[in-house]
């Protein structure tokens, strides 16, 4: 005998057995439902018109549809169930409501959640919510979103700018050239230390090589001309992308790059001309390694094709850490220890708006992890019940890193749909 809900029609109590009720979802967490109100008409305007009978209507235009949602939670899973719900009742975004009748909808939770529980029936409970359909997103204008264009172009604006910085540099007189050469040197060392761990055809590695080689060969040459200096880091930088073919791998890649420098010791004080020569030098090189760095994972940013919001997010954390690390407020003020110029703060400060509103952008339209619980069925099985689509089983197996797909139990995480 299954569990039974109380529920009354006209003025008879009718005993419901749960396991005849339909099922629906909400991003992911599965329950019953005793009743689903769909609401929706069309905008209306009512103009009267004073000592006449005559009145017109103006219409607005559809109403969004809507759902009032009775939901019913039950069974050994009851606490968890109540939890993992009400959590996705104050999920802000879209979410994926999977109708008893009308299938998968896009859409929004509005308002507050009621939640029932009685003495009277332990281990049941109620939960009455409203949800809104979402919008069409093709119907949605976009405003001033940057494109991958213009994020490309801004990047070279930056990284032109990092290299009038080091233009503007005077090559360090003899008593601390040599010095100055192993922190040029550092930078060819830094790019063959990450082109150790790329596992690209050895053809792609040896371009990256050469260019290694061909920088450290000129070093010297180099420290005397900084403009060609900056251009050469730059290129050694973009080279290693040459390394990766998909976008995301190269980004990865950019971020192993950040913070170069951050391990060196303490520059000693600036009590002599050579000092602070050579000083200057280290933070303007150590400036323009990490403006590279961060120029080129911008742009890339922009190419990737992002599985979830949550990558996206994460992406965006580590992009304006990056950036307050760089560009630290305190060694701002003082160019000689910042080694930035305000010409390339001004660009990459432009680079970044561009690159957060196209990612922003990007999070509109971005699937959602979700984490549901799962008795012990096959992958496929939860890839049918939940996107409809047994091919999709393979895409639960890689995101779960599961090991023996015919078992499958527990918490797992899985993608809305867009």
């Amino acid at each position: 005998m299954g569990i039974y809900h109380k529920s009354v029609i006209g003025d008879r109590n009718v005993q419901i057995a749960l396991d005849e009720l339909k099922q629906a979802s909400w991003m992911g967490v599965d329950f019953i439902v005793d009743s689903v109100t769909t609401t929706g008409g069309q905008k209306t305007v009512v103009h009267e018109y004073p000592n006449s009978n005559v009145r017109t209507i103006e219409s607005l235009g559809k109403f969004q549809n809507g759902y009032e949602v009775n939901a019913i939670i039950s069974g050994n899973e009851y606490f968890n169930l109540k939890k993992r719900l009400t959590d996705a009742l104050t999920t802000s975004g879209v979410g994926v409501f999977s109708h008893p009748f009308d299938g998968k909808i896009n859409c929004y939770v509005d308002g507050n959640y009621t939640l029932v529980e009685s003495d009277r029936n332990i281990g049941v409970a109620t939960i009455s919510f409203n949800l809104l359909v979402a919008e069409d997103k093709k119907t949605n204008p976009k405003a001033n979103v940057p494109s991958t264009t213009v994020v490309a172009n801004q990047a070279d604006l930056a990284d032109k700018a990092s290299v009038a910085n080091i233009a503007n540099l005077t090559a360090p007189i003899s008593s601390v050239f040599t010095a100055a050469k192993a922190k040029a040197k550092q930078v060819a060392d830094f790019v063959n230390d990450k082109k150790e761990q790329a596992t690209q055809a050895k053809e792609a590695i040896s371009e990256v090589q050469r260019n290694i080689d061909e920088f450290t060969a000129d070093i010297v040459d180099l420290i005397n001309i900084p403009a060609q200096l900056g251009v050469s880091v730059i290129g050694l930088y973009q080279s290693v992308q040459s390394l990766y073919t998909q976008p995301i791998d190269r980004l990865d890649a950019m971020f192993q790059f950040f913070n170069f420098g951050d391990s060196d010791p303490v520059n000693p004080p600036n009590t002599t001309a050579s000092r602070v020569g050579l000083n200057q030098f280290t933070n303007v090189l150590d400036n323009a390694a990490n403006c590279c760095a961060l120029s080129q994972a911008y742009r890339v940013s922009a190419d990737v094709t992002y599985d979830s919001l949550e990558q996206i997010e994460e992406v965006q954390q580590i992009l304006e850490e990056q950036f307050n690390y760089t560009f630290d407020e305190v060694t701002l003020n003082d160019q000689l220890t910042s080694g930035a110029s305000q010409e390339v703060i001004d660009a990459f400060q432009d680079l970044r708006s561009s690159v957060q509103a196209f990612l922003n952008d990007a999070k509109l339209s971005a699937p959602r992890l979700v984490s549901v619980y799962t008795p012990e069925v096959p992958a496929q099985i939860i890839a049918y019940q939940y996107y409809g689509d047994s091919t999709k089983r393979q895409d639960i197996i890689d995101l779960n890193a599961i090991t023996d797909p015919s078992y499958v139990e527990g918490d797992i995480s899985l993608l809305t749909e867009q």
